[in-house]
């Protein structure tokens, strides 16, 4: 009896040493992207930095008890990533800008249920063309091209893990929406979690796939 009262509050007490480091962790990450962003000048920086806050989640997630050194890995991929991921993360900002703008002019003026529907269609295809574009950068070495290919291709080889990812994201918008406290201090680490878990999860599953039908 005495034997296992000792081990009850031992195990507790490693859980809360691991939850309590577990949001130090995400606290300094949004701080990293925070400060990676300010880095680049905001403009510059900003596409890196998330890059580089979806590699240290990608660690975590890999090995979530391991000691990482998260500042070292942050930094080391928002200087390997830098031109790519602008070059990919304003291809993709110009996208999504246009679409809103067509979505808009359409809306307000032309008011065409027709052009509607195939807007809609365009948006699902470039939500399918870039919901693994962080995951790629992040992870491979790949040109401008690949990792936009890479990342339709395997949007489309897991559509349910990147359905998940996208309302993981707006779990997360309600969530910080309703607590914008939880936005100043974990906003960018829980926006990025939902993608870092459910690009990971599918890109295991599509590896799994292949493995099976070799």
């Amino acid at each position: 009896m005495s034997t296992q009262g000792k081990k009850g509050p031992g195990k507790f007490t490693t859980f809360l040493t691991n939850v309590g480091g577990w949001i130090a962790d995400a606290f300094l990450l949004h701080i990293y992207v925070l400060f990676g962003t300010i880095k680049g000048g905001v403009i510059l920086g900003l596409f890196p930095a998330l890059t580089a806050g979806v590699k240290v989640l990608l660690s975590w997630i890999l090995d979530p008890y391991a000691k990482h050194e998260n500042f070292k890995v942050f930094h080391r991929s928002w200087q390997k990533n830098f031109k790519l991921a602008n070059l990919v993360g304003y291809t993709v900002a110009v996208l999504y800008a246009f679409l809103g703008i067509d979505w808009y002019v359409n809306k307000m003026h032309i008011e065409s249920v027709g052009l509607g529907y195939a807007l809609i269609a365009v948006m699902v295809g470039v939500v399918f063309l870039t919901s693994y574009i962080f995951t790629i950068m992040s992870s491979f070495d790949v040109s401008y091209k690949e990792t936009l290919k890479q990342s339709f291709f395997l949007s489309l080889a897991t559509p349910m893990h990147t359905l998940a990812g996208l309302f993981g994201l707006f779990a997360v918008y309600h969530i910080i929406y309703a607590f914008p406290f939880i936005g100043v201090f974990f906003g960018f680490t829980l926006f990025l979690l939902p993608l870092a878990w459910f690009n990971h999860t599918g890109f295991n599953r599509v590896e799994q796939y292949k493995r099976d039908n070799l």
